[in-house]
């Protein structure tokens, strides 16, 4: 067991994985685990994870290398990697019902690991995050394109955690496996991801990759594919504030989705022209995008779709200079959250939204606190514009 540990790429590792690389039931990886402890040769770090220290790590390797053949330590990186890529995929289909996902193009593990409900899926999404980023640089250091694919892709919940650079990292790798492979489904799919996600930091980037998204999406006629990406570069056009440009291209996009998937993509696209509509100050259109949006949304089970909608159509109402309505809609989505987790920004921007109706309607003090609230996400989340927005509310409302 101590042999096989050392040649996990991430910093710490589950049970399971541990199970996974040494071959042997959970149960069993449990004692084995638990006698290297005791030996003071691996470290527990709680629920039900272990760590090497660097020195120990390195002499586990090294005692790989010198005691088992290249075949043998190179089964069982596979099974590892296999293992992380289709647990990573099952986890974020659990976590986030009705979001598209590629289909899988990889055996099934041979020990399996059994993930039942949304907690259960973001608890191993997140407990797993360094060890998952671990697993697309291994996959692409030997050249295993679809799990590069698979775990790229399942690097979408790290927007829910902030981790924009090593979301990125990921999404580049998958978009360069895709190509080495020629995948082009995949490689459309993920220039999708990767330019959607570059829209905060570099636009001119996210134009590039998305621009080639819709040139291979109209390639292959995918409607669904060519959608995704006319929305995502309807996101960065909004991103930049040319909110005319945003519109015509969630305009564009929104027939190509009628029918497709789960009928998420045409409720993101129907949300979208919410944004853009209140951006523009058509906010009775506002309100009609964003309760299409909402239907759609609990139609096909995406509730963080639904709460982030609901902020947008109060949102809309709050352009109508209508606060008790926005008040009652932003209180209804925060009902919702505590059945959602790693909202991250989604949660922040309904604080934000309530707070601003609730300074208008004088309740100032329950306006500061909820600011408060939203500055912390904000910063945490990686979204400095957003939290120089709301720093600056709050400094004009303590100062008054």
């Amino acid at each position: 067991m101590f042999r096989r540990v050392g040649l996990h790429p991430g910093p710490d590792l589950s049970e399971h994985a541990a199970a996974v690389l040494a071959d042997v039931d959970p149960s069993k990886a449990r004692q084995l685990l638990d006698r290297l402890a005791d030996a003071h040769l691996v470290e527990p770090v709680g629920a039900g994870r272990y760590r090497l220290h660097d020195l120990l790590r390195a002499y586990a390797a090294d005692q790989a290398r010198r005691q088992d053949s290249p075949a043998i330590r190179d089964v069982a990186v596979l099974s590892l990697l296999t293992w992380y890529a289709h647990t990573a995929h099952i986890c974020h289909a659990r976590a986030f019902p009705g979001f598209y996902r590629l289909a899988l193009r990889i055996e099934s593990p041979a020990r399996p690991q059994s993930i039942t409900s949304r907690p259960q899926a973001l608890d191993w999404l997140e407990n797993e995050e360094a060890s998952l980023i671990a697993a697309v640089n291994l996959s692409d250091q030997k050249r295993l394109h679809q799990h590069v694919i698979h775990l790229a892709e399942s690097a979408r919940f790290l927007t829910w955690l902030g981790a924009w650079d090593r979301q990125l990292a990921a999404f580049e790798m998958g978009v360069s496996a895709s190509r080495r492979c020629g995948d082009r489904v995949a490689e459309a799919w993920l220039q999708t991801l990767h330019g959607e996600a570059l829209r905060y930091r570099r636009c001119d980037d996210a134009l590039a990759a998305l621009t080639q998204a819709c040139a291979i999406a109209r390639e292959l006629g995918d409607h669904f594919l060519l959608a995704a990406a006319l929305n995502a570069l309807g996101l960065v056009f909004h991103e930049q504030k040319r909110f005319e440009e945003a519109m015509r291209h969630f305009l564009q996009a929104l027939p190509l989705s009628h029918g497709i998937d789960s009928g998420r993509q045409e409720a993101v696209l129907e949300y979208n022209l919410s944004r853009a509509c209140t951006a523009l100050g058509r906010h009775r259109e506002a309100v009609d995008h964003a309760e299409r949006s909402v239907t759609l949304r609990r139609r096909s089970g995406d509730t963080v779709g639904e709460i982030a909608t609901l902020c947008e159509l109060a949102r809309a109402w709050q352009g109508q200079r209508n606060h008790p309505k926005t008040i009652a809609l932003c209180r209804d989505a925060i009902a919702l959250s505590p059945r959602i987790r790693s909202l991250g920004s989604i949660l922040a921007d309904l604080f934000d939204t309530l707070a601003v109706s609730l300074h208008h309607t004088g309740e100032t003090s329950e306006a500061v606190s909820r600011w408060r609230e939203a500055l912390a996400i904000y910063e945490d989340c990686g979204r400095p514009g957003r939290a120089t927005q709301v720093r600056e509310r709050l400094d004009q409302v303590t100062s008054a």
